[in-house]
């Protein structure tokens, strides 16, 4: 499902214009459930909608090896319908989906077997097929989609963090009890049904990521920089676990975190709190109360030495520095989170000096994600022109090192504040922020701090900034990895081209300022240049896996995103002694969509 924090970024950075006061004094209403369902309303009468969210506090931090990736697969699976949604026939749909459990995990193993049974291989294939064909005649695919669209409702969607699991939809105001029959059913009769098929889909989303220069190389820099922490795997988990997923550990790791005990319910809207306390005793009230699940008990030890990682990868050469900070709960977050603000941005000092002043980056930024367990500051910057990001790395030290010597000036830190104080407003404004907030809030700590930070953040002084720098960005404590371009030419690939941009100065660095973003939406996007263009692209396929490219293609042409730039994706071939399009894709593919205009 899509990843919806890059929009929580996007709202904050468009901004809006209203009364900062009004919108700190919020009136969460709280009950708890015997179960121990949490439900939070705020009350906002208006505009006939409430945003709705229900979070599990599971994501992938509470995995163990073997298992990476299942919180994020069961999040797929809980859109698959329940005993009463999603078919026709739930007593044969169920009998379906033990058959097709046994005729896979047999073919695992003939599989496995070096000298297995080909011919037995391929009458299990046969029997799959006809399963699954049979299957689909009494399933009613996407109703839990159907449902809330048909009853107005939008925005319906689902996304795994390393800490929980958030469920979202607004609904109208008179369609708040079909949330808490749909979400409740969800939660205690959930159907994996299509498991294997759906566990395909993830297996792409992995094979994408592998496919990604950077992106494996993203993931590589943060197993490294986690020892033991559960931080270490990815959400999306690696695919020698999901080679050997199976529907047993599914339901085991759905039936172990998705209780009452284990969730909170968020409204924010047009809705009356006794209301939705009364729907949610009605509905979640009748599910029992699960066994407490089991705590996350192996910890990051202290980091005694620096760890580097070097790459050679055909893309903008890059520095990144990352540093073990304390979790949420730790006040040190606080003055962490102002000194992320002092750095970056146009006004950042990282910003006017490494970019602007030494023009030795494309962009260079930092920040902190505040989290349940013991997190990160990461430094990141994108090399200009000739320079190398080691240059950049030394750059970054040289303003930690005279922020752990010399106070930050004071209109620096009151900006910085300001800006903080700004975000939460404005979040705190919007009913769908303030939902995700709420949720979130709730699941790494309590909510009640987050309405709380504000004032925390103004309490922190320039003191405070150098006692975290002082303590936290030291050599002993960092990660860096270094990303550099190829010494000799990558063997010839094909990829699916979206962009190419004349290489100047302005357009590398509005091309590093966006590259974040655009990956948030595509994972596998790369940024390459050579002495006359920037290339945007997307993927990375062997010279002979033409039907794998084409298929890429096709789903990018289908993304939004893609549909709004000014000439259409395709297929080359990098690293040949010409760069051409792949001629029969070509023909087909140039064309842009009938309902896009070129500019």
């Amino acid at each position: 499902m899509k990843r919806l924090f890059i929009v929580v970024v996007l709202f904050v950075l468009c901004g809006v214009a209203m009364a900062q006061e009004k919108a700190l004094n919020i009136d969460v209403k709280e009950k708890v459930l015997e179960n121990g369902l949490k439900i939070l309303v705020v009350e906002r009468p208006g505009v006939p909608q409430v945003a709705c969210r229900l979070f599990y506090n599971v994501g992938s931090a509470n995995e163990v090896p073997g298992i990476t990736g299942i919180a994020h697969l069961c999040e797929h699976m809980m859109f698959k319908g329940t005993r009463a949604i999603g078919t026709k026939d739930f007593k044969k749909d169920a009998e379906y989906n033990e058959k097709i459990d046994k005729v896979v995990r047999r073919m695992r193993q003939l599989e496995k077997d070096e000298e297995g049974d080909a011919q037995k291989l391929e009458e299990l294939q046969e029997k799959l097929d006809e399963l699954r064909a049979g299957q689909k005649e009494i399933m009613i695919k996407d109703q839990i989609w159907q449902v809330y669209s048909q009853n107005g409702a939008t925005g319906m969607n689902a996304f795994t963090a390393r800490d929980f699991t958030g469920y979202i939809v607004t609904v109208p105001s008179n369609k708040v009890e079909l949330f808490f029959w749909m979400e409740s059913d969800r939660m205690a009769n959930a159907v994996f049904r299509e498991f294997y098929s759906e566990l395909s889909v993830v297996k792409e989303e992995r094979r994408l990521m592998e496919n990604s220069p950077t992106g494996f190389f993203f993931e590589t820099f943060n197993a490294v920089a986690y020892d033991a922490h559960p931080y270490t795997h990815p959400i999306v988990g690696w695919m020698v676990d999901l080679d050997n997923m199976t529907l047993a550990k599914a339901r085991k790791f759905h039936d172990t975190y998705y209780v009452p005990n284990n969730a909170v319910v968020v409204l924010v809207g047009d809705v009356k709190a006794d209301n939705a306390f009364k729907l949610a005793e009605k509905y979640f009230g009748r599910i029992p109360r699960g066994e407490d699940t089991p705590p996350v008990i192996t910890a990051e030890h202290p980091q005694r030495y620096e760890k580097r990682i070097c790459a050679e990868i055909d893309t903008q050469p890059l520095a990144i520095i990352s540093y073990h900070v304390p979790s949420v709960k730790h006040r040190d977050v606080y003055a962490l989170q102002v000194l992320a603000r002092v750095l970056s941005g146009n006004a950042g000092r990282l910003y006017k000096e490494i970019v602007r002043e030494q023009e030795l980056a494309t962009s260079c930024n930092c920040s902190i994600m505040p989290s349940k367990f013991p997190g990160a500051f990461t430094f990141q910057g994108t090399a200009k022109g000739k320079h190398s990001p080691e240059e950049v790395e030394e750059a970054i030290y040289e303003i930690i090192e005279s922020i752990r010597n010399e106070a930050v000036p004071q209109e620096d830190i009151e900006r910085g504040k300001k800006q903080l104080r700004a975000q939460y407003i404005r979040m705190l404004i919007s009913n769908e922020f303030l939902s995700y907030l709420l949720a979130i809030g709730e699941i790494v700590d309590d909510w009640r701090r987050l309405l709380e930070a504000p004032a925390r953040f103004a309490q922190v002084t320039a003191q405070d900034l150098v006692r975290v720098a002082k303590k936290y960005l030291v050599k002993s404590n960092r990660t860096v990895g270094i990303v550099t371009q190829p010494r000799k030419p990558a063997a010839p690939y094909l990829t699916v081209r979206v962009g190419t941009v004349p290489r100047t100065p302005e357009a590398e660095a509005q091309v590093g300022a966006m590259k974040g973003f655009i990956a948030q939406q595509v994972p596998d996007i790369n940024v390459r240049m050579d002495e006359k263009n920037i290339y945007i692209e997307v993927g990375r396929f062997d010279l002979n896996d033409k039907e794998a490219a084409r298929k890429r293609l096709k789903e990018i042409q289908e993304h939004q995103m893609i549909k709004m730039l000014p000439s259409p994706p395709k297929i080359v071939t990098v690293g040949a002694p010409e760069e051409k399009p792949d001629k029969p894709e070509e023909k087909e593919k140039l064309k842009p969509p009938a309902d896009i205009k070129p500019y």
